[in-house]
């Protein structure tokens, strides 16, 4: 459940992410299933189509190759999709905690993961896993998450948390989904679980 207005008693809304309820609860961490938005296959789609039109993976001609794969780069730029910003906006969520309890908090979380970590560091407000792959019968896909942390003025803790997914169905090539939020509300409330 996300957030709309400040009516719902739980103060200002956090600017430019997906502000997840702290009344919100998320039991389980998924991994058995990739968890993207319905609309997201539509964007895979046209990443896939464009790559298959521009026929990048067939190329032979390292030259031909290399223009066909900066036209697609170039256009994954254009949908804003080509993974220098956050694609899709992130998952948040405010916490009446000091940061060192919130930071101790996700280096709880961290392992439960399953993806290998490759940055957990209180003292920079910023953790990440790797990319791990997964898959069911009919999809294959590749997450990992980056967590950022921030205090605000008012002695609170903002976490944003963004799940980077990459989806293949069949044997297309992996592309970029987006996430439906569910494994990122369960961090968010795991980390307020264990900040009260």
């Amino acid at each position: 459940m996300l957030r709309k207005n400040i009516d719902d008693g739980n103060g200002p809304l956090i600017p430019n992410c997906q502000n997840v309820s702290p009344s919100d609860a998320i039991i389980t961490y998924e991994t058995a299933f990739y968890h993207s938005t319905w609309s997201s296959a539509l964007i895979e789609g046209a990443q896939v189509g464009l790559r298959t039109g521009l026929g990048v993976d067939n190329e032979k001609s390292e030259f031909v190759r290399f223009k066909k794969e900066f036209a697609y780069a170039l256009m994954l730029q254009v949908f804003r999709i080509d993974g220098r910003n956050y694609p899709f906006p992130p998952f948040c969520m405010k916490y009446d905690a000091p940061l060192a309890k919130v930071a101790d908090a996700i280096n709880k979380i961290m392992p439960v993961l399953g993806n290998p970590v490759v940055r957990g560091k209180e003292e920079h407000g910023l953790f990440g896993t790797e990319f791990y792959g997964r898959e069911h019968i009919s999809a294959k896909w590749r997450d990992r998450y980056i967590i950022s942390l921030g205090e605000t003025t008012t002695n609170q803790t903002v976490v944003i948390v963004f799940r980077e997914l990459l989806i293949s169905r069949g044997k297309e090539a992996f592309a970029r989904a987006e996430s439906d939020g569910h494994n990122e509300a369960w961090i968010l409330t795991k980390i307020a679980a264990s900040t009260k």
